[in-house]
């Protein structure tokens, strides 16, 4: 909407700044004393004449090099806004982005901390895997540790 209504003042400018080049109607006649009158409105009771007359004097070739240059420069500006616009748009939907990722991961670690520490709450055994992909059974200090463990992940998170 912005951009449009600074498109919408861009032109306002350009057709009042542009000289219009057209002619006015002016009506020319002489009354019954004799005196010469001019007007916009024709008169009903005389013979009349038209009168063409330019309403704007020809533009010079610097006024319309210097007017071109204005343009451009009015151009120019709007682009750059327009490119700053855009870059701070993406970076906020960048931003938003990254937060998203950040939160979806933070709720899988919450939702495995969980699973860990119930299973680690149920006295039964439990066991990792090694490198050989042997079971190795967690004793009890190993277990409160683990158990310690997942409620701090919860604690960093779940909230």
């Amino acid at each position: 909407m912005r951009s449009l209504n600074s498109w919408l003042i861009l032109l306002t400018l350009g057709v009042l700044l542009v000289p219009s080049g057209t002619i006015a109607e002016v009506y020319r006649w002489v009354d019954d004393q004799g005196e010469v009158h001019y007007s916009d409105v024709p008169p009903t009771a005389q013979e009349y004449g038209e009168v063409a007359v330019d309403d704007a004097p020809a533009a010079s070739t610097q006024e319309k090099h210097e007017q071109k240059e204005r343009w451009q420069r009015i151009i120019q500006q709007q682009q750059e806004s327009r490119e700053r616009r855009m870059k701070k748009a993406e970076e906020v939907r960048a931003a938003r982005e990254a937060k998203k990722q950040e939160e979806a991961v933070r709720a899988e670690r919450c939702r495995v901390a969980r699973h860990n520490l119930t299973t680690l709450l149920q006295h039964r055994p439990v066991y990792h895997l090694n490198e050989r992909g042997e079971r190795v059974y967690v004793d009890d200090s190993r277990r409160m540790a683990e158990i310690q463990r997942a409620r701090d992940e919860i604690e960093d998170f779940c909230n």
